[in-house]
Formats: C-alpha cells, structure tokens, sequence
C-alpha cells in the first residue's frame, strides 16, 4: 500500500487541485499490476486527502518545489548513497525535505532515521548548509 500512497501523493503535489476522483482513477491505474491493493484505495485516497490539508503540505505548494529528485552523494571513498526524497521545498528560507513514511515500525524507522541522519550529513557535506528534515507519516486515517 505505500507504493500507492507515494504515487497518489506524488501526484496531489504536482497538481494544482487533485480531487477525490482524479487519486482514485489515478489508484486505478496504478494498480492495475496489483489489483489486490484496490481494496484499499480508499483508504489510501483517503489518507492523501488528509496529508494534503497539512501545513508543510502548504507550505510546499506555495513554494518552489521538487517531487521526488533523486540524489546522491559519496559517504567515502568507495561508498554511494542515493536515493529520492519524496519532497523538497524552500520554506522561510531554508530547504524542507519531506519523507513520507507509510511502514514505520521499529525496526524500519531505525533504518530509516539512520539512513536519513546520513543522506543530512551528505547534504551538508556538499554545501547545503541549512536544511531541516521532517518525517511526515502517512498513515490511514
């Protein structure tokens, strides 16, 4: 299910308005290899809808945004992070980078906060100085 929540909320982003309609026929399509998940879509139509009436999700819309960029950076010598950041946005002047995170367990969100405490390091490293990190959880509702 977070695949189709990331997809939905990709796509909320990137719109100017997304309607109830437009995520489920956008959830639609996106499970069409996993018909499974339509059982859940409403859920998770649901749960995007709720994300989208938050105040970094404000924030983000009347700013400059990225969805999605890809990243990477040299941790060493031999070592390579990348990855994507589900969202990136300048807010009062300083960079904001959203995760969302739809499997958090304890195990995962210490992987999670790990990788994320390491991919800040590499921001830095590279120049980008002032950047604040939120962990949004897009969790049903």
């Amino acid at each position: 299910m977070g695949t189709l929540i990331h997809g939905l909320l990709e796509h909320a982003m990137s719109q100017k308005k997304a309607t109830a309609e437009d995520l489920h026929g956008l959830g639609m399509w996106l499970t069409v290899e996993q018909p499974q998940l339509r059982q859940v879509l409403e859920l998770a139509v649901k749960t995007v809808l709720y994300v989208s009436k938050s105040d970094f999700w404000d924030e983000a819309k009347r700013s400059d945004c990225s969805v999605e960029p890809p990243f990477a950076f040299a941790e060493s010598f031999n070592a390579i992070l990348t990855g994507v950041i589900d969202l990136l946005f300048g807010h009062e002047g300083r960079w904001q980078i959203i995760d969302y995170n739809t499997d958090i367990d304890s195990l995962n969100e210490r992987f999670h906060t790990e990788r994320s405490s390491r991919c800040m390091k590499g921001l830095v490293s590279i120049g980008i100085q002032d950047v604040t990190s939120a962990i949004q959880s897009a969790r049903g509702v």
